[in-house]
């Protein structure tokens, strides 16, 4: 009924409302510890999104595309050292091969293996196993099938790199590469939700939110190693000294 797609879509919008708070609060954090390390690129023009969305005839997925035209289109790393953690996308000047084309649908729908594993680890969800048993028509289909329908988000190192499907079953889900390291492609997920996939907002959270952690854990490690150094008698003036430097020089820059 009428009532009930209306209220179908009250609940969609305070579900966007309350997901967006959780960004910007996590973007608010992310900026204040790690001004130095990143910057958030302007954001995308409207018209280059549909632009690009009109030549390969398909629609960024909505969290996506919301985040591009309003929060920044790229997380870029200051360092030479470190990975960002969102790549920038050129929209109006898009360029593919054949082989990387978003106008092709992204063919899989459960993580793959490029081999025959000892065990599957943690991942608790479908995982189908494609190795030398299979036919050679199966191995390619299956090692072409994510190339496509897909637009980079971001690398890793050593081959491994995040992107989002545009086109396909999959549409709208997170999605990570490791052949190179591992032989394998799967969804991004989360096991303590239960979280057998992730949508873009999901995932650009949780790897904001990932790096926030590592930075705390450093300071209560650093903590505890100055506690320990006390106990032990090996903490002097000149550690005392370059301890509190340390402080005030994170102080002034935050």
């Amino acid at each position: 009924t009428l009532c009930a797609i209306f209220e179908e879509k009250i609940v969609n919008i305070l579900k966007m409302k309350n997901h967006n708070q959780e960004l910007f609060e996590t973007i608010k954090k992310f900026k204040k510890i790690f001004k130095r390390e990143y910057k958030f690129l302007p954001v995308a023009k409207e018209e280059d999104v549909i632009l690009f969305e009109n030549k390969f005839k398909v629609k960024l997925p909505n969290d996506y595309r919301w985040f591009l035209i309003n929060i920044a289109n790229g997380i870029i790393s200051k360092k030479d050292w470190n990975f960002n953690k969102l790549d920038k996308i050129d929209f109006k000047n898009y360029w593919h091969n054949e082989e990387y084309n978003p106008s092709v649908n992204f063919k899989l729908n459960k993580k793959v293996i490029f081999h025959n594993p000892k065990d599957f680890g943690n991942y608790p969800y479908e995982t189908y196993v494609c190795d030398d048993t299979k036919s050679d028509e199966e191995f390619f289909y299956l090692n072409d099938g994510f190339k496509s329908g897909v637009i980079h988000l971001c690398g890793y190192g050593c081959g491994t790199c995040s992107m989002i499907v545009v086109n396909g079953e999959e549409y709208g889900n997170v999605w990570t590469e490791d052949i190179a390291s591992n032989d394998e492609v799967y969804p991004e997920y989360e096991i303590e939700n239960n979280k057998n996939r992730m949508n873009f907002n999901d995932w650009i959270i949780m790897r904001l939110n990932h790096e926030i952690k590592m930075h705390y854990l450093i300071l209560e490690s650093e903590k505890r190693e100055r506690e320990l150094k006390k106990e032990l008698g090996e903490w002097n003036i000149f550690d005392e000294i370059l301890y509190y430097l340390k402080n005030l020089w994170n102080k002034i820059i935050n």
